[in-house]
């Protein structure tokens, strides 16, 4: 299977631009790939300033790690 960019060939302008992330944020402009819509709902968040920026990092561990690695982390 060929990547994006190798479909793309010459017409893919930004190659130096990619940042090797699940999501990325500029200013108000989030996006993210198709397996990280944990990661696009955190920068969604905070980029809306939505709750405190610890609230918003708890949350995504919470979803990211699950309820059990949460708690074992967080009884340290």
């Amino acid at each position: 299977m060929i990547s994006l960019i190798e479909a793309a060939q010459e017409n893919h302008s930004g190659q130096n631009d990619n940042q090797n992330e699940q999501a990325v944020r500029d200013g108000n402009l989030v996006t993210a790939n198709g397996t990280a819509h944990l990661e696009f709902a955190k920068e969604v968040l905070s980029a809306l300033d939505a709750y405190p920026a610890d609230y918003i990092e708890n949350y995504y561990k919470f979803f990211k790690l699950g309820f059990m690695e949460v708690m074992k982390n967080t009884s340290k």
